[in-house]
Order: C-alpha cells, then structure tokens, then sequence
C-alpha cells in the first residue's frame, strides 16, 4: 500500500536546491514540512527517479537540537526522511532502491544548515533492471516473450 500523499504546506519555510547528484530540501526548525516550491521540485527529482530503475537513492536526514537531547532531533529528522521517502513512492520509485537515514545532529564542524535532507543519487542497486521496481519489467525495457 502506498504512503498518504504529502500535502505541500503553503508558508512552511525552507528551499530545494538541485545538486549535481540529488538535491538538498531545506526545512523550518522542527518541522518536516514542504512548502509548495520544495514539493515541486521534489516531486519532479522523483520523476526522474522512476525512470532510472537502477539508481539507489540515499536520504541523509538531519536536523537541529541540543546535545542533551538527541532523540528529538532524531525524531524530526526521521519524519523529514519518510516525508521524502513518501515523496519518492507515490511517483514510482521502488522502496527497495531507497535508503533513508535519520542521522539528527550533523556532524562537528559541519558548516551547513542542520535543518536539511540530503538526497544522494548513485550508484546502482544489487539487482537487475527488472527486478529493481518489484519484479516489473520497467516501462522503457521490452517485455521478454515467454517460450
């Protein structure tokens, strides 16, 4: 069964910006939400995505807190990363190429926003073209007559 469909949330603070092997989504502190822009343009990434059977798709959640609670940061980080996730699912893209993990605090010295999810395109998965999306022969590729 596929996730709910993400709703864009108009006002929600945060950006997508394309990166050369994904994209990197912004977020407002504490919030996994998606403003209409950052949705768009995750929404057409994903589409791509579906299209390239092969791909493993990283998200590298991460978000801002305190070092005393960790957990909360985690937490946020985590519904960042299935937000993504749900994102990816409803335009086509096998769960079995997507790897998410919800990191919560960057690392030390990590100039960027704690606020983000970083998603990494590369790579391939360890499966064939038409085991990739559950077995289905992918849309490009001829079905293969059985004898």
């Amino acid at each position: 069964m596929p996730p709910t469909p993400v709703k864009p949330v108009a006002g929600a603070p945060g950006s997508a910006e394309t990166e050369p092997d994904g994209m990197r989504l912004t977020f407002g502190s504490g919030s996994a939400n998606l403003n209409p822009a950052s949705l768009d343009a995750l929404t057409a990434l994903a589409k791509t995505l579906a299209t390239e059977p092969t791909r493993r798709i990283s998200l590298l959640a991460y978000a801002a807190g305190s070092e005393d609670d960790r957990s909360t940061s985690r937490r946020v980080a985590l519904a960042r990363a299935l937000t993504v996730r749900a994102v990816l699912v409803n335009e086509g893209v096998a769960t079995t190429r997507i790897y998410p993990r919800a990191i919560g605090l960057p690392p030390h010295g990590d100039a960027s926003t704690p606020d983000r999810l970083d998603l990494i395109a590369s790579g391939t998965v360890p499966a064939g073209p038409e085991q990739a999306q559950f077995g289905a022969v992918p849309p490009s590729s001829p079905a293969k007559a059985t004898p």
